[in-house]
């Protein structure tokens, strides 16, 4: 389709149908991820209680309160955090939280991609704590709270039946301190996305931690290599 085309009838759709638009951008969104995470959704029983970190828009929140009853969404970036919050406010299923999920209680910094400050496009996936990602640029930051996800996760006083975890590489650090912290036998499946692939100073923590899963006995609740 011709580009120019294709970019109309896209803002039509918007305008014009905007509930069918959603639809199509959640259907589209499902068929792109991973089967074996739709087909763990697909098995879990309705009343299934899940937490996405670094949920984004809530593409993925969305698609994952389809299937079960409770979703706990996590986005620290403003802008992303308020389409999240517009686009999932009618879904009683859902509960979303402005925060970054972290290791402990307290204001820190949240580095942005480098250029968007300048750029119109959609940037805010690439959002991290950590100034020394390959995209980020250290000098484009505004703070944001950081919660303790351990304490927040024991607070629910319930069994987690899934997690997903896409946090710009502070994964590492989350699941060392839900380790440390949290009880397992109350946690179902954990999938997480890691940044190591063009990241070096990623690629020894994350060994150590795919180590450390093992020696636990616990490599059946993770899947490291999601998305």
């Amino acid at each position: 389709m011709i580009p120019i085309l294709k970019k109309i009838i896209i803002n039509t759709l918007k305008i014009i149908l905007p509930y069918f638009y959603a639809y199509l951008i959640l259907r589209r969104t499902e068929k792109t991820l991973p089967e074996n995470f739709i087909a763990h959704l697909k098995r879990l029983p309705n009343d299934s209680l899940a937490i996405d970190l670094g949920a984004n828009v809530g593409l993925i929140s969305q698609i994952m309160s389809k299937y079960i009853n409770q979703v706990h969404s996590f986005e620290p970036n403003i802008e992303a955090y308020s389409i999240l919050r517009r686009t999932t406010l009618n879904n009683k299923k859902i509960k979303t939280y402005p925060f970054a999920a972290g290791i402990k209680n307290r204001m820190s910094k949240l580095y942005l991609h480098k250029g968007s400050d300048k750029s119109k496009a959609d940037l805010t996936q690439a959002s991290s704590l950590l100034f020394s990602k390959p995209n980020i640029d250290e000098n484009i930051f505004y703070e944001v709270k950081e919660i303790d996800i351990a304490e927040f996760v024991k607070s629910l006083n319930k069994k987690i039946d899934l997690i997903k975890i896409d946090v710009e590489g502070y994964e590492v650090e989350i699941i060392n301190h839900l380790l440390d912290e949290v009880d397992f036998s109350r946690i179902g499946f954990i999938y997480c996305e890691t940044h190591s692939r063009n990241w070096d100073e990623r690629k020894i923590p994350l060994d150590h931690l795919r180590d450390r899963i093992a020696k636990l006995g616990l490599t059946d609740k993770f899947d490291l290599n999601w998305h």
